[in-house]
């Protein structure tokens, strides 16, 4: 029996059934009937995970590879990936291919906000967050110069708010 985008769907849909969108990605993306010699890269997005994490599937010899993205975060972790240097889970959204959506298409519009930001990548820092990087790294090395209580105690309280930021 093959093993179809459908069967695909299936599985996930009953390992995540408050799953608000699933793409499809990786090596096998642009396949209709998938083999099972090579795994299947999945992203699944839902306002139930707390973190984005990996798990594997294993059903029937098929390995599927989950990313599982929280929603509750997608503009984070979307701005993030614009500045990571290999931006792997950008690349995944931008190129992945959409399975399944549901709430207004909310994953039609992420992937195309990962399209736009996938294009920029590498492009010009916004100049407030080179400042904030900027000021960071003075903070740091006036608290290396310093050893009076009060000062390391406020330049603290500022790296602090700095951070929080960023």
């Amino acid at each position: 029996m093959p093993i179809t985008e459908d069967t695909i769907l299936a599985i996930i849909e009953r390992d995540f059934p408050f799953a608000c969108g699933i793409m499809l990605t990786g090596s096998q993306l642009n396949e209709t009937e998938f083999a099972n010699s090579t795994d299947i890269d999945v992203v699944v997005f839902g306002f139930q995970f707390s973190v984005v994490s990996s798990r594997v599937i294993v059903n029937a010899g098929m390995t599927i590879d989950v990313t599982q993205i929280p929603l509750y975060d997608i503009e984070n972790i979307l701005f993030n990936e614009s500045f990571h240097p290999k931006g792997t889970l950008l690349s995944m959204m931008e190129r992945g291919r959409i399975i399944r959506d549901t709430n207004f298409q909310i994953i039609s519009l992420i992937s195309s906000r990962a399209k736009a930001l996938y294009q920029m990548q590498g492009a010009t820092i916004p100049r407030k967050y080179v400042e904030i990087i900027r000021n960071l790294k003075q903070l740091n090395n006036e608290l290396k110069q310093t050893t009076g209580f009060e000062e390391r105690f406020f330049l603290t309280n500022n790296f602090i708010f700095l951070v929080s930021q960023a």
